[in-house]
């Protein structure tokens, strides 16, 4: 168990009656572990972390990727202009291919709230074609609920 990041909060806890120190732990905004965990299976081609509807959403930039066109988050769905239907019956074609997130990209796309040296950690596990990169600074990120 390892830290990294800026250090998030300290807790504090008893004195030593002997040498009259105080107790303290440092929480960082990181916090590397080593040992097993499922970590390990993430990077294998099966692994496809589970997308709903905000995660995919901000992976295609609130974009329709059949009609082109940009939508609040409100107003899109995984049905947007298909009608339950299949997008061949609905006679529509991708204008863009999907692209399964990585780990790193799926922490950022499930919308949670990260601090600033997380965020530089994850870019780091991005990987170098993602086009995530391009998108992470915009300030219509926010303005769009995400």
């Amino acid at each position: 168990l390892y830290p990294m990041g800026e250090n998030f909060l300290t807790l504090r806890g008893g004195s030593n009656a002997r040498t009259g120190l105080v107790s303290a732990l440092d929480i960082h905004s990181i916090i590397c572990t080593s040992g097993e965990s499922r970590g390990h299976l993430k990077p294998h081609s099966h692994y496809q972390p589970p997308l709903g509807n905000l995660s995919l959403f901000r992976r295609d930039a609130y974009l329709c990727l059949y009609c082109g066109n940009a939508f609040n988050v409100s107003q899109l769905s995984r049905e947007h202009h298909k009608g339950g239907r299949t997008p061949e019956a609905a006679g529509m074609q991708l204008l863009a291919g999907p692209f399964v997130p990585t780990h790193a990209e799926y922490i950022y796309l499930s919308g949670r709230k990260i601090l600033s040296d997380q965020m530089t950690f994850l870019l780091g596990h991005f990987p170098r074609n993602s086009p995530l990169h391009l998108r992470i600074d915009l300030p219509s990120e926010q303005s769009k609920g995400g």
